[in-house]
């Protein structure tokens, strides 16, 4: 993490942490470990031109599933006894396991297409890297659905920013989820979370842009509320 996200998630933190003591809230960190999966990826049109031709390729990504792992620290029963609100960071490791790819060449008035499969080892031959890690920085909002019993079924939505390797800048994210708790004790607890997250699509070094991202994800977390 550089200095800017490092100020950023400091600041974020500082900002939910002086809100939730101000009304008496009650703080919880967390961690999880759970398992991703990206829905294919399409390009945009990449053209490149040569000696009397130009030619145009999009790409369909397909990825292999991956771990996601990640921590939370908020804050329960803010300004209302069922309402949670925390500062979470997740990361995943998506590899590509091929690549569909669509050519349109132009040369005069012939235009020539084609259409085939890439495994990711040729991909890499060509000199190509779509293997991507996502490091997602979000703030979440959840709403408890309290009962008499120690387990907590809840709903939740969250926005913020997906910093993707090779691609140029941070992208805005949101993440919808749902899931439940278990109350070991007065202090701790076990959970399982399932989530949508939608990430605006990027733009890579190679100057390839995307279409937006969809990763469906399920988890598992362990928490303590102090």
């Amino acid at each position: 993490m550089n200095m800017k996200k490092l100020l950023t998630a400091t600041a974020l933190i500082t900002a939910i942490s002086a809100t939730a003591t101000a009304i008496a809230a009650t703080p919880y960190v967390e961690g999880a470990l759970g398992y991703a999966k990206a829905r294919d990826v399409d390009t945009d049109a990449y053209n490149s031109s040569g000696p009397g031709f130009t030619r145009s390729e999009t790409y369909k990504l397909d990825y292999d599933s991956s771990a996601m792992y990640g921590a939370e620290f908020g804050f329960k029963d803010v300004l209302m006894p069922n309402l949670r609100i925390g500062a979470s960071i997740a990361t995943m490791k998506f590899d590509l396991k091929s690549a569909q790819l669509d050519t349109i060449t132009t040369s005069g008035t012939v235009i020539t297409t084609d259409r085939g499969t890439l495994s990711a080892a040729e991909v890499a031959a060509e000199g190509l890297n779509f293997n991507s890690r996502i490091n997602l920085y979000m703030l979440n909002a959840y709403y408890d659905f309290k009962n008499t019993t120690a387990f907590t079924p809840f709903v939740g939505f969250g926005v913020g920013l997906a910093d993707i390797r090779q691609a140029k800048d941070q992208k805005f994210a949101y993440v919808v989820n749902a899931g439940a708790k278990y109350n070991i004790d007065k202090n701790m607890y076990l959970g399982a979370k399932a989530a949508y997250t939608r990430i605006n699509g990027p733009t890579d070094e190679f100057g390839i842009s995307y279409h937006n991202l969809a990763v469906y994800s399920a988890n598992v977390m362990v928490g303590y509320e102090f």
